[in-house]
């Protein structure tokens, strides 16, 4: 039912076929539980099937009793062929969502740092502020100081790359944000007195035509759940493996503000390591203030080299956590079945700022 191997349509470097994703498809053919044909919508490709995503409780919106659960659904099939990378959801996702939803967690799990080769002679600051913490302050900020905004600019934005046509981890963040726009639940839990809320925008990107239509048919099944007059998604077209990054497109000539950027499981080559690490410095260089997390599987070819990339530009600050917490694997796996032979300990979660935001 699935290939033996899986490359992305856009990828230069001609390997041979990557055992990894023979494993991971194999568990997710196992894994994975389709609705029940009694929940699923008609749909005009009948090839098209949902899947149902429970969310955890977040920092923000703890006491909800109300069980949420996004309908995602995979690129079809063409001729029983994968054509894409991408092309489904993976555990990678579930674990960035759950990194999202709620602060550190430091006595449910062991943490240490992933030091690459370049980093031996240069270690990071163990006494810098703590990436994970610094992310929910920002975001907990974000939310209270954009109150007040009376224009129609969202005072919080955030961008995925590589959502992948599932886009779990992107539309998970715009419910909980969503979530948060009630106002007398977003008061009482993060003990504000506002008359407004912030408005939210994250925007979901991906290079390839076939996810980005998928990705859309997704915003319209959760529209419910992940939009409303103060959170907004958009699904954009972005090719960060060209030489020149154009984000233009993505937010015009005027720059307003990008607080966060995130995606999961971008580099899986060398080819793919020197795409991202270009992108990333060129929204860093454009939009200092923003907070980049990267969930990676560590030992994948390439990733070594993103990290060293970005650790020689004395710019940025970059910290690498691994492995996962216990604590959001648990989370993870409420979203999403591990397949193949992975465990926690073959994540991480890669932190990147400017230092001259620290």
């Amino acid at each position: 039912e699935f290939p033996v191997s899986v490359m992305r349509s856009d990828e230069m470097d001609h390997h041979e076929p990557d055992p990894f994703w023979e494993l991971e498809l194999a568990g997710r053919a196992e894994n994975d539980t389709y609705l029940d044909s009694s929940e699923e919508d008609d749909e005009e490709d009948e090839n098209i099937r949902f899947l149902r995503y429970t969310l955890p409780a977040s920092t923000y919106c703890k006491h909800s009793t109300t069980e949420r659960s996004l309908r995602l659904a995979a690129l079809p099939l063409s001729d029983g062929v994968l054509s894409v990378l991408g092309a489904e959801a993976w555990f990678g996702s579930a674990v960035l969502a759950a990194l999202l939803y709620q602060n550190g967690e430091p006595n449910r799990g062991v943490i240490r740092k992933h030091v690459t080769r370049s980093q031996q002679n240069n270690p990071p600051d163990e006494n810098a502020t703590n990436p994970h913490e610094a992310l929910h302050a920002m975001l907990k900020c974000s939310l209270t100081e954009g109150q007040n905004n009376d224009d129609d600019e969202a005072s919080f934005r955030a961008l995925e790359l590589g959502s992948g046509a599932v886009g779990l981890s992107g539309f998970a963040l715009a419910a909980m944000l969503c979530e948060c726009g009630d106002i007398e639940r977003r008061n009482h839990l993060l003990g504000v007195n506002a008359t407004r809320t912030a408005k939210c925008q994250v925007i979901l990107s991906d290079n390839d035509c076939e996810v980005l239509k998928q990705l859309k048919l997704n915003r319209e099944t959760n529209a419910g759940l992940c939009s409303n007059q103060q959170m907004s998604v958009s699904v954009e077209h972005l090719d960060w493996g060209r030489d020149s990054i154009d984000l233009n497109p993505l937010f015009g000539e005027d720059q307003p503000s990008l607080q966060l950027v995130f995606g999961s499981e971008l580099v899986y080559s060398n080819t793919t390591a020197d795409a991202c690490a270009s992108c990333v410095q060129a929204i860093l260089n454009k939009y200092p203030e923003a907070h980049v997390l990267i969930v990676q599987i560590i030992d994948r070819p390439g990733f070594d080299r993103f990290l060293s990339i970005l650790q020689q530009n004395e710019k940025f600050h970059v910290v690498c956590e691994q492995p996962i917490s216990y604590h959001y694997h648990d989370l993870a796996c409420q979203m999403i079945q591990l397949g193949g032979t992975l465990s926690r300990f073959d994540y991480g979660a890669c932190f990147i700022r400017c230092k001259s935001t620290l």
